[in-house]
């Protein structure tokens, strides 16, 4: 992600910042020939969520047509995760592919030219789960004058109620005089009881910064581990 401006605070995500809707809709993609199924861009594309915050994760595939908006069979809570399947020969996808609100036209997930997948450190998790994190790490990249980025790991423990307001359950600071990149890996995994959502933001003190980072874990079922 692209941090504009000295002190602006964005989601590690491709190039925005992202704001989980409720309903969404694949829109995007251009080709040379739009309104078919043949183009030379991205053709198809597989996305990942969650249709309730009560229901576990699942996908769905859609075929594109360019520029013109595609309705999933269903609505979806969150939308986490997309990658193009099938492709033209000229670009995996010419144009960018976003998942978009019908209610309000917030995009909620996007996938940036030609790079096939989306790129975002977001995710949701059901009721009954738990995200049991192992590790989440930060970069930045910045050619010219020394800078300072604060990475901070962000939890809403009710996206059944809200979706927009998070707690600040974990931070760390880079100053690129002395490091630029860290991986905080947790002795015990940290557990995120779902439902929530997660996701990890940078805020940095100079225009123009590449911030990559993420974060490592794995889904259980709560009852399943009840029982071991």
């Amino acid at each position: 992600v692209s941090v504009a401006g000295a002190g602006d605070t964005l989601v590690l995500w491709d190039e925005t910042s992202a704001i989980i809707a409720t309903t969404s809709t694949v829109t995007g993609g251009t080709w040379a020939t739009a309104t078919t199924l043949g183009g030379t861009g991205a053709r198809t594309i597989r996305f990942w969520g969650l249709k309730t915050w009560s229901s576990i994760e699942t996908s769905e595939d859609v075929g594109l047509h360019g520029i013109v908006g595609v309705t999933p069979a269903t609505t979806w809570v969150i939308i986490h995760r997309m990658e193009v399947r099938t492709s033209g020969g000229t670009s995996r996808n010419a144009g960018i592919i976003s998942a978009t609100a019908t209610s309000d036209g917030t995009v909620t997930a996007q996938i940036a030219v030609g790079k096939g997948r989306t790129k975002m450190a977001i995710y949701g998790v059901p009721s009954g789960h738990t995200f049991q994190m192992g590790d989440y790490y930060g970069s930045v990249l910045k050619a010219a004058a020394a800078l300072r980025c604060n990475f901070t790991l962000l939890h809403n423990p009710e996206p059944d109620v809200q979706t927009t307001m998070f707690n600040q359950v974990h931070d760390w600071g880079l100053d690129t005089t002395g490091n630029s990149g860290f991986i905080h890996e947790f002795n015990l995994p940290f557990q995120l009881a779902g439902p929530c959502i997660i996701k990890l933001r940078g805020n940095a003190t100079a225009n123009d910064t590449t911030a990559i980072g993420g974060f490592n874990g794995i889904v259980t079922n709560d009852m399943l581990l009840a029982l071991t």
